[in-house]
């Protein structure tokens, strides 16, 4: 069953609280997505999958289920002063060296920082569900 604009709409609403979840399921995998606080200053919305979180799925040497529902990142191998001043040597001299000052590399992050982001990236994943939250009362 595919999630309607309504439900998504409600994914955002839920994610602008604190502490508040938006639980989805795919295949035996449940994911859920909380805002939390990531430094002092700032706040992202936190990744488990099955209720829990492993730096492991990050690597990008090895492949796991869970890195579909990661945010993806692109990272540069040197960092901008270095990159400056390679780019002052000649384009000769830095193939002779077998450099090159623009490489990146990606990686893959466990939070979000942008609500709307996230769920452009959900839409893509086909067979992703919904958990409907249960009302107690």
């Amino acid at each position: 069953m595919t999630i309607s604009e309504e439900q998504w709409k409600q994914v955002a609403t839920d994610l602008t609280c604190f502490y508040s979840r938006a639980e989805f399921r795919f295949g035996d995998m449940a994911i859920t997505y909380a805002l939390q606080q990531r430094t002092v200053f700032s706040n992202a919305i936190m990744t488990y999958i099955n209720g829990d979180f492993d730096w492991e799925w990050c690597s990008k040497e090895k492949s796991h289920p869970a890195q579909r529902f990661l945010n993806t990142k692109w990272a540069y191998v040197y960092d901008a002063k270095f990159r400056k001043n390679a780019k002052k040597l000649s384009k000769k001299r830095l193939k002779a060296v077998g450099m090159n000052p623009d490489l990146k590399y990606e990686i893959f992050v466990p939070y979000w920082t942008s609500i709307s982001s996230l769920i452009r990236h959900l839409k893509k994943i086909d067979g992703l569900t919904i958990v409907e939250r249960q009302s107690h009362g």
